[in-house]
């Protein structure tokens, strides 16, 4: 999984790198595709860099990374220069490259990280709470990943957990009611202490989730169990809790196991979350790849609707910058020169131009996206 550490080197150090040029290479090596039996890959990079003129130091450093033991990853991105060599795998594809059929994505020049941030925007980071009497555990999901962070609750003392998770609140606190006995008293403080443990449990949890980014939370664990540690939940932890999973039989259950038992459901809130935001668009929105590049460019736009992949010629003027979706219109508007570009590599550059959002769509709401919408569609400012 790609770590907080990744993702700040991606951020501070890969996409600003301007001590020279950077050989940024994308390429699929999921194993289980026929097209990548035998690496073929291999010979598909070699025969890439060789066509690009790729200097011979890093084009050796490219194909001695791709050759090397893989993990069982969709996508590996690669960053090569005199000051700078990085790689980063990932279960998912990326968008706006189109690895499909064992092509690869390789540039020269200032470094192609677009992808990968694209893709950090676009996969929410969960956090999964496993909830039992006998310990609790952390785990975070994040494209389609999963890792267990052992140090979330580990300064709670295992004996007091025990202690405090098997006792029973409710129960307590109407003898508690009754008032008077030593066993009342003891009640109480019980009580008291519970209360207190379950605090520390959200504090620890808290900075947990701070550290990580996490934006969404699962519990999962008996209905009891759920339902007493969200009650002392703080209120902004609270409103991140989008579903509730059921125990495994298995409280060991490996980390993979428990990604397989909610992997669905997580899923199926995207899908319809971006199910919501067609739906919206369809009601409110523009759409038509032309409209849409129109509205997008008087700043009408301030949400833009693309496909996760859909390379489609536009025209550029090469003095104003307009962008037109034909050479006829392009022959019309432009006073100069006409530059023609592939929509994938100026969507990013075009939605910052005019100060809009981007938000992709991939599978059926991304097929939805190209047949009934056009390939583009946003939500309008006015």
């Amino acid at each position: 999984m790609i770590s907080s550490e990744d993702v700040r080197r991606i951020r501070d150090v890969i996409a600003p790198y301007d001590k020279g040029p950077v050989l940024s290479l994308y390429a699929n090596l999921d194993p289980s595709k026929p097209e990548n039996s035998d690496k073929a890959y291999l010979l598909r990079a070699k025969q890439t860099l060789k066509a690009m003129g790729v200097q011979e130091p890093y084009a050796k450093k490219a194909l001695e990374c791709l050759d090397h033991a893989l993990p069982f990853k969709k996508t590996r991105a690669m960053f090569v220069a005199d000051e700078l060599f990085a790689y980063f795998d990932f279960q998912v594809d990326l968008p706006i490259v189109d690895l499909s059929h064992g092509r690869l994505e390789a540039r020269v020049g200032n470094p192609y990280a677009m992808p990968i941030l694209l893709a950090l925007d676009e996969y929410k980071r969960y956090g999964v709470i496993v909830l039992s009497q006998e310990r609790w555990r952390f785990l975070e999901v994040n494209m389609m990943e999963i890792e267990e962070t052992q140090e979330a609750f580990l300064t709670i003392n295992r004996e007091d957990w025990r202690r405090y998770t098997e006792a029973k609140p409710s129960s307590m606190i109407g003898r508690a009611g009754r008032g008077g006995s030593g066993k009342d008293l003891f009640d109480r403080r019980m009580l008291m202490w519970l209360i207190r443990f379950y605090k520390q449990a959200a504090t620890l949890l808290e900075r947990t989730i701070q550290e990580k980014g996490v934006e969404r939370l699962i519990l999962m664990g008996t209905h009891e169990d759920i339902a007493l540690f969200e009650s002392y939940l703080p209120k902004g932890l609270q409103q991140r809790v989008i579903f509730h999973a059921t125990s495994l039989s298995n409280l060991e259950a490996t980390p993979g196991e428990i990604l397989h038992a909610i992997r669905e459901e997580i899923v199926s809130i995207e899908s319809k979350e971006k199910a919501a935001l067609l739906e919206k668009i369809r009601e409110e929105g523009v759409w038509g790849f032309g409209q849409t590049l129109e509205a997008l460019q008087e700043g009408r736009i301030y949400l833009l609707a693309v496909p996760w992949k859909f390379s489609k010629d536009v025209f550029v003027c090469k003095d104003s910058r307009l962008t037109l979706p034909s050479l006829e219109l392009a022959e019309r508007s432009c006073p100069g020169d006409i530059l023609k570009e592939d929509f994938n590599n100026i969507v990013v550059e075009l939605a910052q131009s005019y100060g809009a959002g981007l938000e992709f769509f991939q599978g059926e709401q991304g097929e939805s996206l190209i047949k009934e919408f056009g390939g583009l569609a946003g939500l309008k400012r006015w």
